[in-house]
């Protein structure tokens, strides 16, 4: 036995060969609070998360440090939200 390790597999590019890019998000909302009446009030309220819909990797291809071109190796994207409420 020489004591020298076997290597069996090799990685087809480096480890850090496919860097992320930078990720860029705005997000904008809008609270409005309006009285009803006595010490009771409402609110309504507009959001959007995302706006310039910026999508962050999240699954990458082991085999070719590549994302896979399918919806689910994305995240973070654009979404619109309503608010309602009620203070009392």
């Amino acid at each position: 036995m020489s004591g020298q390790r076997i290597n069996t597999s090799t990685a087809r590019e480096p480890i850090d060969a496919n860097t992320l890019e930078e990720l860029f998000t705005l997000n904008v909302n809008a609270m409005w609070e309006f009285p009803v009446g006595g010490k009771f009030s409402g609110q309504l309220g507009f959001e959007v998360a995302n706006i310039t819909d910026e999508q962050e990797q999240a699954v990458v291809t082991r085999s070719n440090g590549l994302p896979p071109n399918t919806i689910g190796s994305y995240q973070t994207t654009r979404e619109f939200r309503l608010k309602v409420g009620f203070l009392f």
